[in-house]
């Protein structure tokens, strides 16, 4: 399995969005695309060739379709994609959808560049091992 490189960021809030770009392509990230809902980014994911290796997904978004639900689809569809879910909630039920997530992290709202990119590192290790 490949090193992650190309990343899709989805975030409905602005700034967040872009200090996720920022960090990422710092690190030397391809940040593919960022969307604030899930139709643009499904279909992105179903008319590109050039598929991301790794989502980062809002769970809370101000869209009609939740991150969970973009995940659901996203693993039915392009289960080879990795997900890091990114939330200020730690909720129990929060906690239980993320653990039934095959190929998942979960990165807590507010986070530090460095957790981010350390969270990609230990993702990438899981699956790769």
């Amino acid at each position: 399995m490949n090193k992650i490189r190309n990343i899709i960021v989805l975030e409905d809030e602005e700034i967040v969005s872009l200090s996720i770009n920022s960090c990422l392509r710092h690190a030397g990230y391809n940040v593919l695309m960022s969307y604030s809902n899930v139709l643009d980014l499904l279909v992105y994911l179903k008319t590109n060739k050039i598929k991301p290796d790794l989502i980062t997904v809002d769970i809370f978004l101000s869209t009609k379709t939740n991150g969970y639900q973009a995940v659901e689809i996203i693993n039915d569809e392009f289960p080879e994609i990795k997900i890091i879910y990114i939330s200020a909630y730690t909720d129990n039920e929060t906690m239980k959808k993320i653990e039934n997530t095959t190929h998942a992290a979960f990165l807590k709202k507010p986070f530090k560049e460095s957790t981010l990119l350390k969270t990609i590192e230990n993702i990438n290790d899981l699956v790769l091992n």
